[in-house]
């Protein structure tokens, strides 16, 4: 798995379903995976901010079991 922004996917909801993916809360997932706060997660998903495509990387990778 290598990274690749041409797949980046900006879409909130896709946000949501990595992380419910995960098995984590949001907590969590800001916590132990990404390293930021919980409120970063609430404005991405709520679309108030774009997330980086480094998160999405991240948890694709933490889904895919390779982290």
């Amino acid at each position: 798995m290598k990274p690749n922004p041409a797949e980046y996917n900006p879409d909130p909801e896709y946000l949501r379903q990595l992380i419910a993916s995960t098995g984590k809360t949001q907590r969590q997932v800001a916590e132990e995976i990404l390293g930021c706060s919980e409120r970063a997660i609430r404005m991405w998903i709520a679309g108030d901010r774009r997330f980086p495509y480094a998160v999405q990387f991240t948890l694709e990778a933490e889904v895919l079991g390779v982290l």
